[in-house]
């Protein structure tokens, strides 16, 4: 349905004094009755608009009272993108809420939320917005507070109530706005940490997301998080060890993430050996546990449990044997990993050297010989430390003769791993 333009001579040439009011030799006001047309023409408008950016808000302000609900929807999806920049739709957008259309009503809650601005005059409308009957408009409602940070604190005990709302989608809203609120974590904690026992699987999702935001400060949630370890759902399981991970120390939580390593799902086991792996050396205590799951059926638990070895430094040195025998798994992503691990630990793993060179005539995969180059320099490195002279030649020799490969990737990596070792007897 072609529109017809409003007064738009008034407010049109009101945009800024040298800013672009024509947009591919066309004017504003065309574009805007153009948006009323077929869906082709629509999208030809909104993306000329999009070029002129908040120089086009004041279209958008005018569509947000135009009679089509399409145009009235688009208006209210596009200005909430600007974010604070659309601070003079605020009021038209108040005047949304009210709309006739439902969409309409949702989205302009939404944009309200992602501009940000004036929390007296538009928080207590959203406050309101929370006791709709609708779901999607009560939980748009959450996620839009949850916008105004800790300027919502004081509506927060109305917002906490819709943690027991009966629409899933509701209850997993809030969660996060309660979260990105924030306050006193005495108040909020117990009401989220209950979430962790909601009978639908996105809301405990929602929850633990939320929960990782705090950081260490959840760390007072451990008991409930230990307890969603044995959660029904893989997918709550695997999350859980990711949030266990970051919000605790190893001393409260390496043996349940040990624990972790035996769990039936592949996820929950990579997740696992991923999370002790970023307790560098103070996850040393899981390193045999860790060595046993570097044999795991599924190439990615076997690749994060191969990287946790070299994360722990100096306390994965006794899984050389291990990284070794991993240099022979039929996954190429192994292969690298474990080569580079061994790279990494340098002189303290000097003895492997002979085993690198001896791959460079047995890898196949450009990767693997890659990282391996990489590696031996990263041994050989340190061997101006202990002056063992005859070793460190063959080092050289070896990525000598490597750097004459047929691919250039490898003679890049034979060239860096040589670059290491120049650069250590500078040093030395």
């Amino acid at each position: 349905m072609a529109l017809r333009v409003l007064a738009l001579s008034i407010w049109v040439p009101a945009l800024v004094f040298g800013e672009p009011d024509l947009v591919g030799e066309k004017p504003i006001a065309e574009w805007l009755e153009q948006l009323g047309k077929s869906k082709e023409a629509r999208a030809e408008a909104t993306k000329a608009l999009k070029q002129v950016g908040r120089y086009a808000i004041p279209v958008w302000n005018e569509a947000l009272k135009h009679k089509d609900k399409l145009l009235r929807r688009q208006a209210t999806a596009v200005l909430g993108s600007f974010g604070r920049r659309a601070g003079s739709s605020v009021d038209l957008l108040l005047k949304a809420l009210k709309d006739k259309d439902k969409i309409v009503r949702t989205q302009a809650i939404v944009a309200l939320g992602r501009i940000g601005i004036q929390p007296k005059k538009v928080i207590p409308p959203l406050v309101k917005k929370l006791k709709d009957r609708s779901p999607a408009t009560r939980a748009a409602a959450a996620s839009a507070l949850a916008g105004f940070k800790h300027e919502a604190q004081p509506v927060l005990k109305k917002i906490v109530r819709l943690l027991s709302d009966k629409s899933t989608e509701v209850r997993a809203a809030t969660v996060q706005a309660v979260a990105d609120i924030g306050g006193e974590p005495d108040v909020i904690f117990p009401k989220l940490v209950n979430r962790l026992k909601d009978d639908e699987v996105d809301v405990r999702l929602a929850t633990l997301k939320a929960l990782a935001g705090f950081g260490p400060k959840a760390q007072r949630a451990l008991p409930a998080l230990m307890r969603a370890l044995e959660d029904e759902s893989d997918a709550v399981r695997a999350l859980t060890v990711n949030v266990v991970g970051r919000v605790s120390d190893p001393e409260n939580s390496l043996k349940a993430l040990v624990n972790a390593l035996q769990d039936e799902s592949a996820r929950v086991r990579e997740n696992a050996a991923v999370a002790i792996g970023g307790y560098g050396a103070r996850g040393a205590g899981a390193l045999k546990p860790i060595v046993a799951t570097m044999k795991d059926p599924e190439v990615l638990v076997r690749a994060a449990a191969t990287s946790a070895v070299g994360q722990m430094e100096a306390g994965g040195l006794p899984a050389l044997g291990a990284l070794v025998a991993a240099l022979k798994d039929p996954s190429p992503q192994i292969r690298r990993t474990a080569v580079g691990v061994i790279g990494r630990f340098g002189i303290g793993a000097i003895q492997t050297a002979p085993t690198i060179v001896r791959l460079f005539d047995q890898e196949a995969d450009i990767a693997v010989l890659t990282r391996a180059a990489l590696a031996l320099g990263e041994l050989g490195a340190g061997l101006h430390v202990i002056a063992d002279k005859p070793a460190l030649d063959k080092i050289v020799a070896a990525l000598k003769k490597l750097r004459k490969h047929k691919d250039r990737s490898v003679q890049t990596g034979a060239k860096q791993g040589l670059l290491f070792i120049k650069r250590s007897a500078k040093r030395d």
